[in-house]
């Protein structure tokens, strides 16, 4: 694969960077950037869009650390912006990235996909087995000071964080892959979808492609959905398999207008009663 689609760390990718917004994708624990090959797919075939796809191990280590690495390979590409979407541990790095360490310099746009933004009950399992060895584990669990410092700290201006959810998801249930209701961050849950799902499945490819394809997404879907930029929550469902979508904003339900995906328009419905996609601590 040519390099400026696939660029390790520290690969300097080619003059193309200098025209279109490239994509850097991070995997998840114990994984590899091949598992995040059809999300590489959809963004290059339908955004037309150069790639960064850095290796970030098997997860055990440090995620400031694993952050450092791929906030350098950025500042080392002729990229003067990225966007920037996360699978699972990957969305954590990410978020990290943009808040920490990039503050609004060149990331512009996060995606985060299962990401535990609230934590991982895994993660004490994960604990357990590396006997308290692992970094990682210890700064995933639920509660940990890493993820209420990364929480508390705000999504920087011109920048914009959004954090997909699959309904199904139980290595990183809904509650979990959240975000705290803060300005220019967005939680969005996809009914139906685990957490494998979210990244071959074409609704949530379709949803990155449309967070990733346009400027001013925050406000196209303050328009479309009726959102508060100062609390949004959604719940996007796939018109393929006959799901409704429903949206909430400081405690209240309302229709959405619908959402075209090309080639149809797919229109949505409130859900049953009790079934509010609002964010909450539990």
């Amino acid at each position: 694969m040519a390099a400026t689609a696939y660029p390790s760390l520290g690969t300097r990718p080619s003059p193309e960077w200098r025209v279109a917004r490239p994509v850097v994708l991070l995997h998840g624990f114990a994984s590899t950037p091949h598992m995040l090959a059809l999300v590489a797919r959809h963004v290059r075939v339908h955004l037309k869009r150069p790639l960064l796809r850095p290796n970030l191990g098997l997860g055990f280590g440090d995620l400031a650390r694993a952050a450092e690495r791929v906030h350098a390979a950025i500042a080392a590409s002729s990229a003067r912006e990225v966007d920037v979407v996360g699978h699972s541990l990957g969305g954590v790095v990410a978020t990290y990235l943009l808040k920490r360490l990039d503050r609004g310099r060149r990331v512009r746009r996060v995606v985060t996909l299962g990401a535990p933004h609230m934590g991982a009950p895994l993660a004490w399992l994960g604990m357990a087995a590396t006997l308290g060895l692992s970094t990682a584990m210890s700064q995933l669990r639920p509660g940990s000071a890493f993820l209420a410092e990364l929480s508390a700290a705000p999504v920087p201006a011109g920048s914009e964080l959004f954090a997909l959810a699959g309904e199904a998801d139980a290595v990183v249930p809904e509650r979990f892959a959240g975000l705290d209701s803060a300005p220019r961050q967005h939680s969005i849950v996809l009914a139906g979808l685990d957490h494998l799902r979210l990244i071959f499945h074409p609704a949530a490819l379709d949803q990155v492609g449309e967070l990733l394809s346009a400027d001013g997404v925050s406000r196209r879907l303050e328009s479309r959905l009726g959102l508060c930029p100062q609390a949004p929550s959604v719940r996007l469902d796939d018109g393929r398999t006959g799901f409704g979508s429903t949206a909430t904003s400081r405690g209240r339900r309302r229709e959405r207008a619908p959402i075209v995906r090309e080639p149809s328009t797919k229109s949505l419905r409130s859900s049953s009663p009790g079934r509010s996609s609002a964010w909450a601590r539990r």
